[in-house]
């Protein structure tokens, strides 16, 4: 800090000394490239664990709605499964046909079968299943009755793949029924 011209020729010697020589608090040039470098070093240091934690928690909430839809898509099956009166397979084996006793009518709920969703479709309404699934395998009565026994669904999840088993039990009374009624 300088001090004013009109001030230095007043001013005996060892005053001016005391002037030039008065220090001012303030950061060197050194101290704050170092406290610069320390704060990029921090910085990245957390960019890069913000990055790590929101591609963890990205996947986690990937593989749990995944298991979520199977596991509630696996229970809806199942209760239709125990429910129904008769299971059938279409022609082209991308449809499973249910039917069941709804007072004195018959009621039919069909599953539709894809890789990638399930459609269940029970009468007006339709509901969008997931994952999909298609049909592994699939074990039937007798050779003269159409009715599945168990069917075994392939269902993909990435690169890995897994199955849901199936099965029926059927009554005595249902299999008489159900030789007598028709295909809707």
């Amino acid at each position: 800090m300088f001090a004013p011209l009109h001030l230095l020729n007043h001013q005996p010697m060892h005053c001016l000394k005391k002037i030039y020589k008065r220090k001012i608090p303030a950061f060197t040039l050194p101290e704050l490239v170092v406290g610069l470098l320390l704060m990029a070093i921090l910085f990245g240091v957390i960019a890069t664990v913000y990055m790590i934690l929101a591609r963890q928690s990205a996947h986690y909430f990937t593989t749990h709605r995944f298991f979520t839809g199977y596991y509630l898509t696996k229970k809806q099956l199942q209760q239709d499964f125990e429910k129904a009166r008769s299971i059938r397979l279409d022609a082209e084996h991308h449809q499973l046909i249910l039917r069941e006793e709804k007072g004195v009518a018959l009621k039919t709920i069909t599953y539709r079968l894809d890789t990638a969703f399930i459609v269940r479709s029970d009468g007006d309404r339709s509901d969008t299943l997931y994952p999909g699934a298609r049909i592994a395998a699939q074990r039937y009565l007798n050779d003269s009755t159409p009715l599945l026994v168990s069917i075994k669904l392939q269902h993909r999840y990435g690169t890995q793949y897994f199955h849901t088993s199936l099965g029926k039990h059927y009554a005595q009374a249902d299999l008489l029924n159900d030789s007598t009624t028709t295909e809707p």
